[in-house]
């Protein structure tokens, strides 16, 4: 429900909202919208597998997980941000020619980052100690 309403909101207000990011409603707003939503939905698809799989499948439901189904599509959109954000900064590349990215790729990104979060965030951080030299984090570090 909380989900239905944001999108109602983002959809009536999508130009003041790209007039205050400073975005061109065009493209860039709609490129991140899209791509951001694709998180989500790629993470609410995950969120649902799992319900499915460990309260009807396995029968090993577990309340001390709970809020992880309540955080899990929260993750899904802050890592749909960081894919729109490494996009348009040219860190994702399908390919050396490609300057734009056409925004079915970068929702299907999204989509699969949604559903995995946590090697996402690894791929970013071991592009950043790349580029930048920066450790990563406790929590995306093997072993």
């Amino acid at each position: 429900m909380f989900f239905l309403v944001l999108e109602v909101l983002a959809i009536r207000y999508r130009a003041e909202i790209a007039t205050a990011l400073n975005l061109q409603y065009t493209t860039d707003f709609k490129s991140a919208f899209f791509t951001v939503w694709s998180s989500v939905l790629g993470s609410l698809f995950y969120l649902l597998r799992a319900i499915y799989e460990n309260k009807c499948v396995y029968k090993r439901w577990d309340e001390d997980w709970e809020v992880w189904y309540y955080i899990r599509p929260f993750t899904g959109a802050i890592i749909g941000i960081a894919v729109w954000l490494a996009f348009k900064a040219g860190v994702f590349l399908l390919s050396q020619e490609a300057k734009l990215v056409n925004i079915w790729s970068s929702c299907f990104i999204g989509f699969i980052a949604g559903m995995n979060v946590k090697n996402m965030q690894s791929l970013i951080e071991k592009i950043a100690k790349k580029k930048t030299g920066i450790e990563e984090s406790n929590q995306t570090k093997s072993g």
